[in-house]
């Protein structure tokens, strides 16, 4: 199994770097192209956005030649109470989750850091950096092979992917500018989307 997640990562690594980490719209860049790749590995897909019509056009894109594979569902994942009722609604309709890409993430608009609202900085780290824990904490308790002391038993495991924009690493002049703060700038892709896959 551990040959398998590492296999899936690699992939994972190898598609983003083909498609390109700077994408604008979820039904024609990484997001797209990551369902493609689950459900041509035979597994189920959840895709979740806050945009309802990116949302659709990325749903209809894949289900095209995936009839019935496809959950679609809005999630706003700087919220906690709409994550924690996505992964019941998920946990409900599909098999058990054994993947999660936490592809969601804001730039916002173009600022200096010395002229960032604190507003701004609040809605970046409360997508790109409590979002991404958030579906990240759901996702172990649900793949987890180790529960957590009273937690429910064990499952088979599973794999997570987080995803990033190279201006993680190299800035951007004015676009990206937290190259210094690790952890906010470790997610700065311009998707707003969350994918889970399951096998059927």
């Amino acid at each position: 199994f551990l040959a398998m997640k590492v296999t899936f990562i690699n992939e994972m690594a190898d598609l983003c770097e083909k498609v390109g980490a700077d994408v604008q719209e979820v039904a024609r860049g990484i997001g797209l192209e990551i369902g493609r790749w689950f459900l041509a590995h035979g597994h189920r897909v959840a895709l979740l956005d806050v945009d309802s019509a990116t949302l659709a056009a990325a749903a209809d894109a894949l289900d095209k030649n995936h009839a019935d594979r496809v959950l679609a569902l809005m999630c706003d994942v700087s919220d906690e109470a709409q994550v924690l009722a996505m992964f019941k609604t998920v946990a409900a309709e599909l098999p058990p989750l054994q993947a999660l890409v936490n592809n969601a993430g804001v730039v916002d608009t173009q600022s200096r850091v010395d002229a960032m609202s604190l507003e701004r900085l609040q809605r970046m780290f409360a997508i790109n950096v409590f979002g991404s824990f958030y579906c990240a904490r759901e996702a172990i308790r649900r793949m987890t092979t180790k529960p957590a002391a009273g937690a429910p038993g064990a499952h088979r495991g599973g794999a997570i992917v987080n995803l990033s924009s190279a201006a993680a690493k190299l800035g951007g002049g004015g676009q990206y500018p937290l190259p210094t703060v690790g952890i906010a700038s470790a997610w700065t892709c311009a998707d707003h989307l969350v994918m889970m896959a399951v096998r059927r």
